[in-house]
């Protein structure tokens, strides 16, 4: 019953917190797209035609929509190369110019946040080859994303007087009490029902449990009646009571007992079986789950390998890896499962052909390549 009430309290809470969070304002950064530059460059782009064309549909989707000053934001990125350049003023000037691309396109410069340089972090793939560089030559445009859109406007005083802007706000839509009255009277029925349903749960263990000790008091008298027949003299004798024992009662007494150990030896084997297997079957489900989300977390397009996944199970999901490798004979065992668990979410990736890259053990070896999709 603690149980039940702990489960019900953390839905209750769950489901009030969502009812919330759906009628207030995220604050979080949604990704528009991004542009390659060109190696040690903060000017030209990888793909002219190709940033062109996303800065033009970038520019007409942000100016369809309401925007508030600061809301725009442009990071940027450069990859590890080794020259004079400093990282983070490139990556900077690169955010920068994206931010003024934007803008000579129709987009105010009140819009934009201050553009940020995040350097040689966050790189994607493996940085070793110029190919694998290029993704890390970047710049992102995102948008600070609210669940009311506002509405602004800017008022310039006339020619020669002092500029001012009035920042007009939309109202925000009155708050859905009704919603949430119905949200409140749903957890409530729902913890009704689960009341129900541990009391019928309890009454029933009840029941059982009375019928039990009915058997067993039935089989005492029994066992008492029994032994009072053999003491008066009956077909079967209880051995020590002076009276002649059947030789085949006893045999047969005896192997009774022997055959109940038997059963209760070989049901405790079966309940052990499956605890392992049970036990084995969540750890298993757990390495699915972390390989799972870091295969979310890599961005659509990009290439990555087994050793990729290993490295930051390591660095993120040590405790699952650690857990799971005791399952296998050896290392290349366990990341050729690793390998199958990731092929199998055909999902979101698909099977690019084979890299040849460092492992855990800082040496280079082949293993299946693969694209997030």
């Amino acid at each position: 019953m603690g149980k039940i009430m702990k489960k019900l309290c953390f839905m209750m809470g769950f489901l009030a917190f969502c009812g919330l969070l759906a009628f207030g304002d995220s604050g979080e950064l949604r990704e528009i797209d991004y542009i390659l530059f060109s190696p040690d460059s903060s000017n030209s782009f990888a793909d002219e035609a190709e940033a062109i064309r996303v800065l033009d549909s970038v520019a007409v989707y942000l100016r369809a929509i309401n925007l508030l000053p600061g809301q725009i934001h442009i990071h940027g990125y450069a990859a590890t190369v080794k020259n004079d350049i400093k990282p983070m003023d490139l990556s900077r000037e690169r955010a920068l110019f994206v931010q003024q691309e934007l803008q000579r396109r129709g987009l105010s410069s009140e819009l934009f946040s201050e553009p940020v340089a995040h350097g040689e972090v966050n790189l994607w793939g493996s940085n070793i080859t110029e190919d694998d560089r290029n993704p890390n030559r970047r710049a992102r445009i995102l948008v600070s994303d609210y669940y009311w859109p506002p509405l602004a406007s800017v008022r310039i005083a006339p020619e020669g007087g002092s500029r001012s802007i009035a920042l007009a706000y939309g109202s925000r839509a009155e708050f859905p009490w009704l919603l949430l009255l119905l949200l409140l009277l749903g957890i409530i029925l729902f913890a009704i029902i689960l009341l129900l349903a541990a009391w019928k749960c309890k009454e029933k263990y009840s029941g059982k449990a009375g019928n039990e000790q009915a058997k067993d008091t039935a089989l005492v008298s029994n066992g008492r009646k029994t032994q009072a027949v053999e003491s008066s003299g009956g077909p079967r004798m209880l051995a020590g009571s002076g009276n002649c024992t059947s030789p085949l009662s006893a045999e047969l007494m005896a192997s009774t007992v022997v055959a109940a150990a038997a059963v209760a030896e070989s049901d405790k084997a079966d309940a052990d079986l499956h605890k392992t297997s049970y036990i084995s079957r969540s750890k298993f489900m757990d390495l699915e789950k972390a390989i799972r989300e870091m295969i979310f977390s890599i961005p659509l397009g990009m290439y990555f390998d087994v050793h990729t996944v290993v490295e930051k199970l390591l660095q993120e999901h040590d405790d699952v890896y650690l857990t799971n490798v005791g399952h296998y004979t050896s290392a290349a065992q366990y990341h050729s499962k690793i390998s199958s668990l990731i092929a199998h979410d055909t999902d979101i990736v698909e099977k690019a052909g084979n890299s040849y890259s460092k492992n855990i053990h800082d040496k280079f070896s082949e293993c299946h390549l693969f694209r997030r999709k």
